[in-house]
C-alpha cells in the first residue's frame, strides 16, 4: 500500500538575505548566486521541510501499519543550470525551526520566523546556518533531465519519527564543496507547501497491509492435467 502526507510547512532560507523569511512563497529555491559585476560574494540557499513525521508514525502505529520505505517527492517548478546533473544532500536539520509569514517579495522583508541567520526568534542555529543532523544524511545525484526530485529517505525518516524531539524536520541543500566553490550551478525552483497546483512536495509512504490465510485451498492434484488461463 502507498500514500502520501504533505507537509505542514515548508520555506527557503537566503544566505544573501541573511534575516527573511519565506515561509509563504509558493516556491522552494535550490539556488547558488556567484560573484558579478551585480553581486559581490557567493550566496546559497538552503530549503527546509516539516511532515511532522513523528505524529504521523503514531497514528500509523495506532493504524497497526509499519511503514517499509518512505520517499520524498519535490516537483518541480522552473530549472536553469547549466549542469544536466549534479549532487544535493537531503537529511534531518539539526535545530528546530519555525515558519513564518514571510515572502521573499516582501518589502521591507519580513524578519519573523527561519531564516539563514536563525531558527526561530533570537535563537542561533547550531553551526551558524541550518545544517544537517545524525547519520541519516544522504547524498542524490539531481538530474535535470528528469528534473523532478524523488529520492528513498527511509533511513532519516526512521531517525526522526522515533520522538517529537529528534523531529525537527528535513533539510535540503547543495553539497558544502559545492556551496563553497566558485562554479556557477543556477538555480531549481521547487513548488512549496504553499502552491496553488496539486504539485506540493509530498512524503511517500510504503507500507504492507495485506493479510493471509494459508492452509484454507484444496492441495494440488500434481498427477492430473492442469490448464493456466
Amino acid at each position: 500500500m502507498i500514500y502520501s502526507i504533505f507537509p505542514k510547512h515548508t520555506a527557503t532560507i537566503y544566505e544573501r538575505y541573511p534575516k527573511m523569511n519565506t515561509s509563504k512563497d509558493e516556491v522552494l529555491e535550490l539556488n547558488k548566486t556567484v560573484s558579478s559585476s551585480e553581486v559581490v560574494g557567493t550566496f546559497n540557499t538552503k530549503i527546509l521541510l516539516d511532515f511532522d513525521l513523528y505524529g504521523n508514525s503514531q497514528s500509523m502505529t495506532t493504524d497497526g501499519n509499519i511503514a517499509s520505505a518512505y520517499f520524498l517527492n519535490l516537483y518541480t517548478s522552473t530549472i536553469n543550470t547549466p549542469d544536466n546533473s549534479f549532487t544535493i544532500k537531503a537529511g534531518p536539520v539539526a535545530d528546530t525551526w519555525t515558519p513564518g509569514l514571510g515572502r521573499s517579495t516582501h518589502l521591507p522583508i519580513t524578519e519573523t520566523g527561519v531564516a539563514w541567520n536563525y531558527p526561530s526568534g533570537d535563537n542561533s542555529w547550531t553551526n551558524t546556518t541550518a545544517s544537517f543532523s545524525g547519520t541519516a544524511t544522504q547524498s542524490i545525484e539531481y538530474s535535470s533531465i528528469v528534473k523532478d526530485l524523488r529520492v528513498n529517505i527511509t533511513t532519516a525518516v526512521q531517525e526522526l519519527e522515533t520522538s517529537s524531539e529528534i523531529d525537527k524536520g528535513l533539510l535540503v541543500s547543495r553539497t558544502e564543496a559545492h556551496e563553497l566553490d566558485g562554479n556557477k550551478y543556477g538555480h531549481i525552483n521547487f513548488y512549496s507547501a504553499e502552491t496553488t497546483t496539486v504539485y506540493k512536495p509530498r512524503l511517500e509512504i510504503h507500507y504492507v497491509d495485506d493479510t493471509f490465510t494459508t492452509g484454507s485451498l484444496t492441495a494440488l492434484d500434481l498427477t492430473a492435467e492442469h490448464y493456466v488461463y
